[in-house]
């Protein structure tokens, strides 16, 4: 169906679960894999770096913005770093409101909660190391609670 509304609209006539990211895709060494397979048992398995989620990007809204320039192995740690900044002081994506002693985060962080806990020890632990200041103060406090916004899936045409 053209145009797509939403990344989740390419299928093979299976329900969601079999969406874009079950279709084998990809040929690595003369092996199919999915783009599930890709970003869970690869990446995500073998490398371990929570800033990867910032990276990998689904075409949806609520991604991470697309870099403009490939991931090279000599600047990929300066690249991942620049990324996991941009995401989390992205007011489109993440919210940080003092006032209401709030913070709003993308589902991201609640959907791989463990990856986070894993290399920081939680999530607010993880995200405390990227803010500015205030923002600083307000997720590191205990007492602000965390909220995951919905999550977008509408194509991004930008």
């Amino acid at each position: 169906r053209m145009p797509l509304e939403s990344i989740r609209d390419i299928s093979l006539g299976l329900p969601i679960l079999f969406g874009p990211w079950s279709i084998d895709i990809a040929d690595i060494g003369g092996v199919l894999h999915t783009l599930n397979e890709i970003e869970h048992d690869i990446i995500r398995d073998q490398f371990r770096d929570p800033r990867i989620h910032f990276a990998l990007v689904c075409a949806a809204l609520s991604c991470p913005k697309l870099r403009e320039e490939a991931y090279e192995g000599f600047t990929l740690n300066a690249q991942l770093e620049e990324d996991a900044r941009r995401f989390l002081n992205d007011p489109e994506r993440n919210q940080f409101d003092p006032e209401a002693h709030a913070v709003y985060l993308s589902k991201i962080f609640d959907w791989y909660e463990s990856d986070f806990e894993e290399s920081a020890g939680s999530v607010r632990s993880f995200i405390s190391r990227y803010m500015a200041h205030d923002e600083k103060l307000l997720i590191d406090s205990e007492d602000v609670d965390i909220e995951y916004l919905p999550y977008d899936w509408a194509l991004n045409t930008r």
